[in-house]
């Protein structure tokens, strides 16, 4: 079992995650049968046997913030074919690709969340495409992140307020500072 897993993972943390996902209805699709426990059961067992650390769930859930956004504005044709289970599984499945040097398989991913292989690789390919194939958080970004995910009270009232206001904003912030990078990428070439 992972220490870093102990650490993160409490009431605030799920709680937090479960709103965080919650908040995804009219843009990605949730199973008929399902109630808050049910959600709250399957993000608990996700982090539990994936034994990822904080830094990979927070990652996850940017990667998932620029999806919705994604999603939200650029693909709204694709809202509600997208299930909010495979969404959060790619997502915390890039993180860990993308900050782990050794890291479980999309088998053994499948394995864990009882998705099928095929789905969560056509959803690995979709996440990607919505977040443009931009992985990498810049330092001063995901410490702003953390932050505000350290305040989970905070966090929670943004959700229960249908306000994202602050999430969107770092979002856009994240999405220039980008293309910034990018640009001065170019101009070296």
């Amino acid at each position: 079992m992972s220490i870093g897993y102990f650490r993160f993972l409490n009431h605030d943390i799920l709680e937090l995650i479960c709103k965080f996902l919650e908040s995804f209805e009219g843009i990605c699709s949730f199973p008929e049968v399902m109630c808050r426990y049910s959600l709250k059961s399957f993000i608990r067992s996700i982090l539990f046997q994936s034994k990822i650390s904080y830094s990979i769930a927070a990652t996850g859930l940017l990667y998932l913030l620029w999806g919705k956004q994604s999603m939200k504005y650029k693909y709204p044709k694709m809202a509600k074919t997208i299930g909010i289970f495979e969404m959060f599984v790619t997502s915390l499945m890039l993180a860990s690709k993308y900050l782990n040097d050794r890291n479980a398989s999309n088998s053994a991913w499948s394995r864990i969340s009882g998705i099928p292989l095929d789905s969560l690789n056509k959803m690995e390919m979709k996440l990607l495409s919505f977040i443009e194939y931009k992985l990498h958080v810049e330092v001063d970004l995901f410490n702003r992140w953390i932050k505000f995910l350290f305040q989970p009270n905070k966090v929670l009232n943004y959700f229960n307020n249908n306000n994202e206001t602050e999430l969107n904003n770092l979002h856009e912030e994240s999405r220039h500072h980008q293309q910034q990078q990018q640009n001065k990428k170019m101009k070296m070439f």
